[in-house]
């Protein structure tokens, strides 16, 4: 598997590094996309939880730079079911944009490079086990064991699923390579920035690396925009506000779909964050959270975008096989 990292910046005196990863070089890297190197920079910093609590990372780990598309489910549906029969309903009925027919799954075209909507988060965790796999021993198709364990002597429904919860997975295994973002990795990807403040770092209110709300307007957009408050009226393909990234370079970290953490928001529920392109502004905001039954199946904006480790020194050169490029230590973009 290739490996297409975007990029890296490291930004704490523990070195905490946060970096931005292509996705669809790393599924598919036939597929004509060149590895996005993201701007990086070192700088200390003690990052600090936020008044929310949130945000604070002590360690090592890559984000998505967009949320996971209909073409990069559609690969994994093509990966662990080639043969149709779904036994774990990857492919709900509310996935009207991917279809099955003769033998292979395809995305309606248009719908390419539109986020993945209708996920529940066993599906992201499932899409996860197999890039865990997957990077081992490519090839693999194995969903139910990898970065999250999914026990099958327990009492599961007919999709596989627990319906009691008391067995599903509370994170993901330490060496797991692959993983649904916890609260505080998705967080400080979306509103922290390392320069805020004189260099005292400092994060914002909203995930466009601003304190001002941003505006509900159609992509391309302005410095501040978003898709919410149905100004679009469905969602949009990742990226589409070119100017419009977090500080870290991510993408749509409020508006288009909510997306879903790792973390329990309650006894049976685990939570979602940033807002979709119907929500309201106050979704958006770094206070905003949501918690939902993780088996939802309903005709809900919900989406994913995925974490990864930073490998040691000594196993980068192996973790990122067919990388085509990495740019170090370089003053990001400012805004």
């Amino acid at each position: 598997m290739n490996l297409g990292l975007s990029g890296f910046k490291k930004v704490s005196l523990l070195l905490v590094l946060v970096g931005v990863f292509c996705l669809t070089d790393m599924i598919n890297p036939a597929s004509g996309w060149s590895a996005k190197l993201m701007i990086t920079a070192q700088k200390g910093d003690l990052n600090y939880p936020d008044y929310t609590s949130y945000g604070r990372v002590t360690y090592d780990y890559y984000i998505g730079k967009y949320e996971t598309t209909h073409t990069e489910y559609c690969d994994f549906l093509n990966a662990v079911d080639p043969g149709g029969s779904d036994e774990h309903d990857l492919h709900n009925s509310y996935m009207t944009n991917i279809t099955y027919s003769g033998g292979s799954y395809f995305v309606t075209s248009g719908w390419e490079n539109k986020p993945i909507d209708h996920v529940n988060w066993y599906d992201a965790a499932r899409f996860c086990n197999w890039l865990h796999n997957d990077h081992l021993t490519p090839g693999s198709t194995e969903t139910e064991a990898g970065a999250y364990n999914f026990d099958p002597g327990d009492s599961l429904d007919s999709r596989g699923y627990d319906d009691t919860y008391d067995n599903d997975p509370d994170a993901h295994k330490p060496d797991a390579l692959y993983w649904i973002p916890t609260r505080d990795e998705w967080y400080k990807a979306a509103y922290y920035d390392p320069d805020k403040n004189d260099g005292d770092g400092g994060y914002y209110d909203y995930p466009t690396g601003s304190d001002t709300a941003p505006t509900a307007e159609s992509p391309p957009g302005g410095n501040n925009s978003a898709n919410f408050y149905s100004a679009v009226g469905h969602i949009t393909d990742v990226g589409a506000y070119v100017s419009s990234p977090s500080p870290w370079g991510t993408f749509d970290q409020g508006g288009n779909l909510y997306e879903w953490i790792e973390e329990w928001g309650s006894s049976t529920q685990r939570v979602l964050r940033g807002g979709s392109w119907k929500s309201p502004l106050i979704d958006l905001d770094s206070g905003g959270e949501l918690i939902d039954n993780p088996e939802l199946l309903a005709s809900a904006p919900r989406g994913f975008r995925v974490a990864s480790a930073v490998p040691e020194p000594a196993t980068f050169l192996l973790f990122s096989s067919g990388l085509l490029g990495l740019l170090p230590f370089l003053r990001r973009r400012k805004k």
